[in-house]
């Protein structure tokens, strides 16, 4: 009876409020909840959404430690650098395919504040990166999370914060939209994928209010960016030591639906391949899980986060993780 459940959901359009429904009947280790911005999108939708590229054509050079930390059994970079706000900030990447340079941007502020010793607050903008990086990255039709730390590496990225905020030099031009369950806060995102925010050009200023010059403002990363071997104690090891990292996975039909617990994949078709960030890690109910933000503002999952299961490389999320020393 299952099975034949999973097949009916797997093929109907409206694929949120059954999978729902489902996920909640089975008792599994997390509950989810019908958000509408998912009902009925298309193929074309999900191939630009969440086209998140893993490009192991790509050389980047692996970090491996020799000798690991002791490393407590729950902990949350939140916690540890209080003085860095960034990294519980929930961004929003809008009506835009742009989380491989929103996680990215959010991951690379998180370490400059850790590596100032919390006195730096400034923000990398994600604008900057979508609209400068080129083909080596990406656009609003999703990227290459390689090519977005290779850039800030050799090019820099000047800051920026989110919608509208004109505090550093080029913030984020999408608006942010309903994603989850937002009671009206945010307006409703487009449907349409013809509507799909089309990436803005590359403006090498900052806005007019500022008086940031372009070129100065920029921010480089010290080292050469690396990709951390497939193994939770390192990639634990990496976040105690520096902060947060940026993280893939292969986004499923369920996962969309994600409200609280541990998620794990239950139902669904695969969608495509999400860029995150990774703070932290902890046990729920015997099931160990990584603490993540995601970029779909504070109406989704956790208030914007969710935890996500740890140790087995599910759904890939161990197997392309991203870092630099700023």
């Amino acid at each position: 009876m299952l099975q034949f459940i999973c097949l009916i959901i797997s093929l109907v359009s409206a694929r949120n409020p059954f999978i729902t429904a489902f996920v909640n009947s089975i008792k599994t280790t997390w509950t989810a909840a019908n958000y509408e911005r998912w009902n009925d999108k298309s193929e074309e939708f999900y191939s630009k959404y969440f086209n998140v590229i893993v490009d192991h054509s790509e050389p980047i050079e692996f970090k491996f430690y020799e000798h690991l930390e002791n490393l407590p059994p729950s902990f949350s970079a939140s916690e540890k650098w209080p003085g860095c706000p960034s990294i519980g900030s929930i961004p929003d990447q809008g009506n835009c395919g742009s989380c491989w340079a929103v996680s990215a941007a959010s991951t690379m502020s998180d370490r400059l504040c850790i590596a100032s010793s919390q006195t730096d607050q400034r923000q990398i903008s994600a604008e900057d990166l979508l609209s400068c990086c080129g083909i080596n990255c990406g656009d609003c039709d999703g990227g290459i999370p390689v090519g977005a730390w290779k850039y800030f590496k050799l090019e820099g990225i000047v800051t920026g914060g989110a919608y509208d905020d004109l505090s550093f030099c080029k913030s984020y031009s999408f608006p942010p939209c309903s994603h989850g369950n937002n009671s009206g806060k945010y307006s409703k995102c487009d449907e349409d994928i013809l509507l799909l925010t089309n990436t803005p050009s590359c403006t090498k200023k900052c806005h007019s209010q500022s008086s940031r010059t372009y070129d100065i403002d920029k921010i480089r990363s010290r080292e050469t960016p690396y990709r951390l071997v497939q193994d939770q104690e390192q990639i634990k090891n990496e976040i105690y030591l520096n902060g947060p990292v940026q993280a893939v996975f292969i986004v499923e039909d369920d996962f969309l639906s994600y409200k609280s617990g541990v998620y794990q994949h239950t139902t669904g078709s695969f969608r495509g391949r999400h860029a995150v960030k990774i703070i932290g890690w902890g046990t729920e109910n015997g099931v160990p899980y990584w603490e993540a933000v995601n970029s779909w503002n504070d109406g989704w999952g956790i208030n914007g986060k969710f935890k996500f299961l740890r140790g087995s490389n599910h759904l890939e999320i161990e197997q392309n993780v991203y870092a630099s020393i700023i």
